[in-house]
């Protein structure tokens, strides 16, 4: 565009949303088992630090992956929905009382989701691990698993969609993980639970 007075102006720019930025993976390697005590196999504390370790390590391996998408994590309140007679599904945007709001899940009470933000675009994490096994050698008794119970009803669960707003798809992250599988030095036979 030339102006009257015959220099070249620049046309004025249109609002755009802010580009996705992309960062690099790192890769972090698993935490190394640590070594046996003198009978062969690991005290059943250090089992258990161990087992921590490769949980901070798959979180770190979570926040490593989000963060190579270009999403920020947002913590927002659910709550259950109750009373709605249409079908309400994941995802699902709907209004009331002049507010907006989506279906993100189900739960047996109201809790805090973590969500993915894209500018004004929100998304549900899809955790979705490559799990690898490693075996550790405890000393002492298998424990023997306990009964779950019974299955809470689960609701439908919601958030708040501030102005502006949406849903978009789920966001699904793959990344690797290592678990402990324990073999313990004695064994006793356990009942079988509902």
């Amino acid at each position: 565009m030339v102006n009257p007075e015959g220099r070249r102006e620049e046309p004025p720019a249109t609002p755009q949303l802010a580009p996705v930025v992309k960062q690099p993976v790192v890769v972090v390697d698993p935490p190394s088992i640590p070594e046996p005590g003198p009978n062969g196999c690991l005290d059943p504390a250090r089992h258990a630090e161990y087992v921590r370790s490769l949980e901070a390590h798959a979180n770190k391996a979570f926040e490593n992956t989000l963060a190579g998408e270009g999403a920020v994590t947002i913590e927002r309140q659910g709550f259950i929905v109750g009373g709605r007679d249409d079908e309400i599904a994941v995802g699902v945007e709907y209004e009331t009382k002049g507010k907006r709001f989506a279906i993100v899940g189900s739960s047996e009470f109201g809790v805090k989701v973590s969500l993915a933000k894209f500018a004004d675009t929100l998304r549900l994490i899809e955790r979705r691990p490559h799990s690898h096994q490693v075996v550790v050698k405890v000393c002492g008794l298998n424990p023997c698993p306990r009964g779950r119970g019974t299955q809470p009803a689960m609701e439908p669960l919601a958030i708040e969609l501030q102005p502006g707003e949406s849903m978009g798809p789920p966001l699904v992250l793959t990344y690797d993980t290592w678990w402990a599988f324990a073999t313990y030095t004695k064994r006793q036979r356990c009942r079988s639970v509902p």
